[in-house]
């Protein structure tokens, strides 16, 4: 038992006995012109850490039965596709960012997510993503270990485990100075794209241009006391 040992173990002796590498099922009669079977079983050891290897196990009694193993093969990827991708929550509303419209003033939590597929670690991996196209439009009130470059936002380079994802966030604000009658997009891409729209503040009024030599500020301020009055028409008011 002595090589049938070395790539397995007993896991049912049925009856016998063990005594280093010989099993031993005692003694037992055998009338003529008959047969005694005894049976024992192993379990094949994991050989996890013989990658890809092959083995014979043999064992003799009587004749010889050869039994072929292979190792399973664990095969390292050094250099895997790093998967990045990103999400958004809007704070203030308490939602997806993506699922609701922002409103001037707004609290969104960005979060940048890499995942590893390969094998082994990747270290000093530095999370960066470019905000030129939010930074416009918010601010940046929480970097949460980040350091914010122009419109970049780096963290310091960290190790992703095999198998496993890492998340980083920041926080901005949706400016509150944004002019009332635009609406803005804020535009973000890591792995993924977010796009997040601050519409048009309702029940703002848009200014109408004057058709006459009339003052526009005069016609503004009188588009703002008539609207709100309703006591007479803006053409009779600015004549326009």
């Amino acid at each position: 038992m002595s090589q049938v040992l070395t790539f397995a173990d007993i896991s049912d002796a049925r009856g016998a006995t063990l005594a280093g590498n010989m099993i031993n099922f005692g003694s037992f009669n055998i009338v003529p012109n008959e047969t005694v079977t005894k049976t024992f079983q192993v379990k094949i050891k994991s050989l996890a850490d013989k990658n890809c290897q092959k083995f014979v196990i043999t064992n003799t009694f009587g004749n010889t039965v050869v039994i072929n193993i292979d190792a399973p093969c664990v095969v390292a990827v050094e250099n895997p596709a790093l998967r990045l991708s990103k999400s958004a929550y809007n704070d203030t509303q308490k939602a997806d960012a993506t699922a609701v419209n922002a409103h001037r003033g707004d609290y969104i939590t960005y979060s940048l997510m890499v995942s590893n597929p390969g094998s082994v670690a990747v270290t000093n991996f530095t999370v960066t993503d470019d905000l030129s196209g939010v930074l416009p439009f918010a601010d940046i009130v929480d970097p949460r270990g980040g350091t914010v470059t122009g419109t970049t936002i780096n963290f310091p380079g960290l190790t992703i485990p095999a198998g496993q994802t890492v998340t980083k966030t920041f926080q901005v604000r949706v400016k509150g100075g944004l002019v009332a009658t635009q609406s803005f997009m804020l535009v973000n891409t890591y792995g993924n794209t977010i796009n997040i729209l601050v519409p048009v503040t309702p029940g703002k009024p848009v200014p109408v241009a004057p058709k006459t030599g009339a003052d526009p500020l005069d016609c503004w301020h009188c588009f703002l006391f008539y609207c709100n009055c309703g006591c007479r028409r803006l053409e009779e008011s600015c004549q326009i």
